[in-house]
């Protein structure tokens, strides 16, 4: 099973393993041949050899059928002649006898010394006794003659047997290379059968890896079109798989990027529509506490976060005075006058530091300051309201889970906190232009009755009367000096 594994998971390992059989399938076939036709080279040479001693027994045979033609002639005549052709075919039969004898061949060889034996032991004594002795009586010709034709009879049997053997030896050799040439060619076909099932599975398995590069490739091509929740449905184990599973967790991770960015634009164009929300009500603002107010209020309704307030800083004391907070939490330190010291708590910090504070995790911050009327708050974020160098005031805000703010938080915080510097700057000027204006209009209409008045009295009177309603006073004195005091005061 880790040997299944260990290929499925490689397409170059499958692939090296098809080819690599091939190649061992070609080498063992070769080799099996080459070891068969080793075989095959020594069955030829007996066989080769077997032919050049049956052609020797011809001989032999061949020898003993003119011997015995020639004894017939012999017997019958007793001439010169005859008595030559006789001693010629014996000299032949010995030679061709003597022939056999030459070969190494162990069972040819106890043949040949049989058929030798029967020579010199029998029949050239016997042939030498009827030619040596031309005189003998009828009876010994004819004791002679029968013992010299069982002598033949007895060649020919052991020629007869040796032919027989040479030609089952040949025979069986033949049978054996016949045997071998079928089985060498049985494995060629069987090489080529498994190298062909091998060479078709590489193309099968190059016609899928074909595929699924095509599948890849359209997925590619469908993300470049804009279609991020495309994937590639391939759960092979090999290269193009692991490359599949990678293309899959880029294209998520894509997606979710894409999705976070849409997301963070949503966000950000959400917090720009805050932010001019914001601004357009602050720059319409002329009451601090009003304005104050309005941001809280917006930014919790805007962003969700669990709690906003604004500080603003007693110039006479340097504490930080709640001017506006959300929910009843806010309404409650509002109407409680929620008072923090500068350099005290979160507020008081970024107050004092004139730098933001941001903490992920108040549990872990030191010098934070619970509240119990905001008791899920997990973070916080402060914010200085400054004004050049000078601090205005502190903006706050507050989440009900740990790293609920982060820079980003920060950052918008930041915006809203230096509009709300302006603001509080140009409602400063408003109420200050305001206030003269109305002094200013007062000291008119005032010097427009007096004007109209035309005694002394009556001037007095009216002066009096006007400035007492301006002022709300209840009492008014007009001390009138004569010259010569004037001079001495003067």
């Amino acid at each position: 099973m880790q040997i299944i594994n260990y290929f499925r998971s490689s397409l170059r390992r499958q692939i090296s393993a098809g080819v690599g059989l091939i190649v061992l399938l070609s080498f063992a076939i070769s080799a099996l041949t080459l070891i068969q036709l080793n075989q095959i080279q020594p069955l030829s040479a007996k066989i080769y050899q077997d032919s050049i001693l049956q052609q020797q027994g011809q001989h032999i045979l061949l020898h003993l059928i003119a011997l015995d033609a020639h004894l017939e002639k012999y017997i019958l005549f007793r001439n010169a002649e005859q008595r030559e052709n006789v001693f010629n075919e014996m000299q032949g039969l010995e030679q061709a006898i003597l022939e056999i004898g030459k070969v190494d061949d162990p069972e040819v060889a106890i043949v040949q010394t049989r058929l030798a034996s029967l020579f010199y032991m029998n029949l050239r004594p016997q042939v030498q006794s009827l030619l040596d002795a031309p005189s003998l009586s009828v009876g010994e010709t004819n004791r002679l003659t029968v013992q010299i034709f069982s002598s033949l009879d007895a060649l020919r049997q052991e020629q007869q047997a040796l032919s027989e053997f040479l030609a089952d030896r040949i025979r069986q050799s033949s049978e054996r290379q016949t045997q071998i040439a079928n089985r060498v060619q049985v494995q060629t076909v069987l090489a080529s059968v498994v190298s062909g099932i091998v060479v078709l599975g590489i193309l099968i398995l190059l016609q899928l890896s074909l595929k699924q590069i095509t599948l890849l490739t359209e997925a590619a091509a469908a993300i470049q079109k804009g279609n991020l929740s495309q994937r590639v449905p391939l759960k092979s184990q090999n290269e193009l798989g692991l490359l599949a599973n990678t293309f899959n967790t880029m294209a998520e991770s894509l997606q979710s990027l894409v999705t976070s960015l849409e997301q963070r634009v949503q966000e950000r164009t959400k917090a720009l529509q805050t932010l001019l929300e914001i601004s357009r009500r602050l720059s319409a603002a002329t009451d601090p506490n009003m304005l104050a107010t309005d941001v809280v209020k917006e930014l919790q309704a805007a962003f969700g976060y669990y709690h906003a307030h604004i500080y603003f800083l007693d110039k006479t004391t340097g504490n930080l005075i709640m001017a506006g907070g959300t929910g009843e939490a806010g309404a409650a330190m509002l109407a409680a006058g929620h008072t923090i010291h500068r350099g005290q708590g979160l507020v008081g910090r970024a107050a004092a530091t004139k730098t933001p504070i941001l903490v992920p995790d108040v549990s872990q911050a030191i010098g934070w300051l619970p509240n119990p009327l905001l008791p899920e708050t997990k973070s916080e974020a402060a914010v200085p309201i400054l004004l050049g160098e000078q601090v205005l005031g502190v903006l706050d805000v507050q989440q009900n889970r740990i790293n609920g703010l982060t820079e980003d938080d920060v950052a918008l915080l930041q915006s809203v906190a230096a509009q709300v510097a302006i603001s509080l700057q140009n409602a400063q000027i408003y109420t200050e232009l305001a206030t003269r204006a109305e002094l200013e209009a007062t000291i008119n209409y005032i010097g427009q009755r007096i004007q109209n008045t035309h005694t002394i009295q009556e001037t007095l009177q009216t002066a009096l009367r006007e400035t007492s309603q301006v002022l709300g006073a209840k009492r008014i004195l007009i001390k009138l000096v004569a010259p010569f005091e004037r001079k001495q005061i003067n």
